[in-house]
């Protein structure tokens, strides 16, 4: 009796000690697990029926960008300039010298000035530099009036300053004053003034990326009490660089049809640009709460049909779409170089807003009328087939960066290391572009259930563009592809 009490003290001890130990690695283990996945980036590739599945195949060009996590910057620092010897104490001699001989305010201080606030900036010596561009703004605008071009390089140069020294709530305001500058030197309607226009609109979807997607993601709650707010409270509020953004973006788009620009690939940039804003928009809720998987709990569909401020989000943006793709059909039918191709792969990206909206009726009668047009041409099946079927099929939305994608990525101007392994999978899609009987064919050696279920869900969670075959019916035979990944 003795015996058994003993023992199960022991066994009690045991299981107290384990339990303290496991709380104290768990955290560890989880942060671990966490980080992984919210790195984790998944390449599709197709599988030949000569592949062998359990065989690393040779990389190839497709991936050299992958291959590599050297950093470039590093080597554009180290590159040197014919100038680059010129120290900074020279280019103040030559300030002094002027400044003796002609005055603080001599124009010519500007160029002066100007080389050395480049100087500074190369070398990150960023409150010299700033000093050293609003001097030669100032000197200019004693000179040259207040709304002249002498002005525009020094306050470019500013605004290059405040981007690289972190300063972003300073970029704003000076990019607006530069906005203001250019449209008196050339008016409102000038194309000259459209690269600072797109400019400034790119900086606030940088701003909104960065806060939202990658600056807060393994960020608990901020300082309540230093008027920060919670890590939500700050994702909430980058939506008014998105919303700035999306101004920018319709005043260049106006620029560019005011100025009837209907060949200029930038038409479609902007409307693409200005759908990813409007899809962000309506997803906002889901995208504050969580922005590494907003898009597996996302239904837009039933959105619309709710009450209150996401519903109404998520019904302009739909509205707002609709007129877009309308527009782009409009440019390509303005255009005498416009071509098929591009027609069809606006309707098939027509298409796809129906798609993400849970409107499959519409969507499957934009996909049937490319499929009719191409028909029209007389192109072999085959031909038509690989456009609307091809052998890997396209994820959507393809205009934002999805979670765990190359592009999401990209828009952090980052590169991966070598991919760490390979996932075998097999799934078919549906008519609505629902991805179906998904599983695992095989993997490398390497490969964790951790990340094996990552894919799994991800693509259980995708939404994709259903394919048609020649008979201009869904696809839902399996297909097979090779996910190849790294975090």
């Amino acid at each position: 009796m003795l015996s058994n009490v003993l023992r199960m003290c022991v066994v009690a001890r045991l299981t107290v000690l384990s339990l303290l130990v496991s709380l104290q690695l768990s955290p560890l283990v989880h942060a671990n697990e966490n980080q992984i996945l919210e790195s984790l980036v998944f390449v599709p590739t197709s599988i030949s029926e000569q592949l062998e599945l359990h065989q690393t195949p040779v990389q190839d060009s497709r991936y050299a960008n992958l291959l590599t996590n050297i950093d470039s910057q590093s080597f554009l620092n180290n590159i040197s300039d014919p100038g680059a010897s010129f120290q900074a104490s020279e280019y103040e001699s030559r300030i002094y010298a002027i400044e003796g001989n002609s005055g603080p305010f001599s124009p010519e201080l500007t160029e002066v000035l100007h080389s050395l606030g480049s100087y500074y900036l190369k070398n990150q010596q960023y409150d010299e530099a700033l000093a050293s561009f609003e001097r030669e703004e100032y000197i200019n605008r004693i000179h040259f009036g207040l709304h002249s071009e002498a002005l525009i390089p020094a306050i470019k140069s500013q605004i290059r300053v405040l981007k690289e020294s972190g300063r972003h709530y300073e970029v704003d305001d000076k990019h607006r004053s530069l906005l203001y500058l250019l449209g008196k030197c050339y008016g409102n309607s000038d194309l000259r003034i459209l690269p600072e226009v797109m400019a400034f609109a790119e900086w606030n979807r940088d701003r909104f990326n960065e806060i939202v997607r990658y600056e807060l993601s393994s960020m608990p709650l901020l300082g309540l009490g230093s008027g920060f707010g919670t890590r939500d409270e700050l994702r909430a509020r980058a939506f008014d660089n998105l919303d700035e953004a999306a101004v920018q973006y319709a005043k260049a788009l106006s620029l560019l049809i005011e100025n009837q620009q209907w060949s200029d690939p930038t038409l479609f940039h902007l409307e693409n640009r200005l759908l990813e804003t409007a899809f962000l928009q309506a997803s906002r809720q889901q995208v504050v709460s969580d922005p590494d998987e907003y898009l597996y709990d996302l239904d837009l569909e039933e959105l619309m049909y709710q009450k209150g401020d996401y519903a109404r989000l998520a019904s302009d943006a739909y509205h707002y779409g609709i007129k877009s793709y309308d527009r782009q059909l409009q440019y390509l039918r303005s255009d005498p170089n416009g071509s098929v191709g591009r027609y069809v792969d606006t309707l098939m990206a027509y298409g796809d807003w129906y798609l993400l909206f849970g409107k499959q009726g519409a969507a499957t009668a934009k996909y049937n009328e490319a499929h009719d047009l191409l028909a029209s041409y007389d192109m072999e099946t085959r031909t038509i087939s690989g456009i609307l079927m091809p052998e890997i099929p396209v994820s959507l939305p393809q205009f934002t960066a999805t979670p765990h994608s190359l592009p999401s990525l990209e828009q952090q101007d980052r590169m991966i290391n070598p991919y760490r392994g390979y996932i075998d999978v097999s799934f078919r899609i549906n008519r609505n572009g629902d991805a179906r009987n998904v599983e695992v064919l095989s993997s490398s050696d390497n490969t964790s259930n951790l990340i094996e279920k990552r894919l799994l869900r991800t693509i259980s969670n995708a939404q994709f563009r259903p394919a048609l075959n020649e008979d201009n019916q869904g696809r839902y035979e399996q297909i097979a592809l090779r996910y190849y990944y790294t975090y």
